[in-house]
């Protein structure tokens, strides 16, 4: 998943749940001058990630073509990530809920509608059974790599009024980056047990510690 401004020599690359509808619709305005909405085409639904720029891997990236660009990325603290996919994906859009159980993951305590913690304890599981919770959930490393320095700066999600202070001294004007995402189900990090937490904290150990400096 990435935005690339060839014309002003400019590379965002991004991970779900880290900001990145928000970001996509603002690069998306600088490119082509309007917003950009939703519609329909050939029976489905297109939306800016499918539609205009759709998930791509750190291994996939035209890195030669973009070697001279400044390169940017955000990124956020895995409890924040975990805890957005799962109020996102499971909760509001329902992502588990005709899922196949067999009857041993039934026993195993596995639910099409699990809470927070039985979905933190089954990670691994629900991830296999489904695409979309395995893409949102994917390490920050498998989109943005495993060296900090490729980039000419990391921001952290409190951090992008900086990125669009430095977008536009690249570009001029830029539209007022929105808020494109909103989560009905929002669990609070506040909410979570300590096992809770430290078990998000250990499965997503290498992206802090590759990017615990910007979270």
């Amino acid at each position: 998943m990435s935005v690339h401004l060839y014309k002003q020599g400019f590379s965002y690359l991004d991970a779900p749940k880290c900001g990145s509808t928000s970001l996509k619709h603002f690069f998306f305005e600088i490119e082509n001058g309007f917003e950009f909405r939703r519609f329909h085409a050939n029976g489905r639904a297109r939306n800016i990630h499918n539609a205009v720029y759709p998930a791509r891997d750190f291994a996939s990236q035209p890195h030669r073509r973009i070697a001279a660009h400044t390169r940017v990325a955000v990124v956020r603290d895995p409890v924040g990530r975990l805890l957005s996919c799962y109020g996102n994906r499971v909760l509001g859009g329902g992502d588990l809920d005709s899922l196949d159980l067999t009857g041993s993951q039934r026993a195993r305590g596995m639910t099409e509608r699990p809470d927070l913690a039985t979905f933190v304890r089954f990670l691994p599981d629900y991830r296999a059974l489904s695409p979309s919770v395995a893409h949102h959930s994917q390490p920050l490393s498998h989109f943005l790599g495993t060296d900090p320095d490729y980039y000419s700066r990391v921001f952290g999600m409190g951090d992008l009024d900086e990125l669009v202070s430095m977008v536009a001294e690249r570009v001029g004007d830029v539209p007022n980056l929105g808020r494109m995402t909103r989560n009905r189900f929002r669990s609070h990090v506040h909410d979570l047990t300590e096992d809770v937490r430290t078990a998000i904290e250990v499965h997503y150990a290498e992206d802090i510690q590759l990017f615990g400096a910007w979270m």
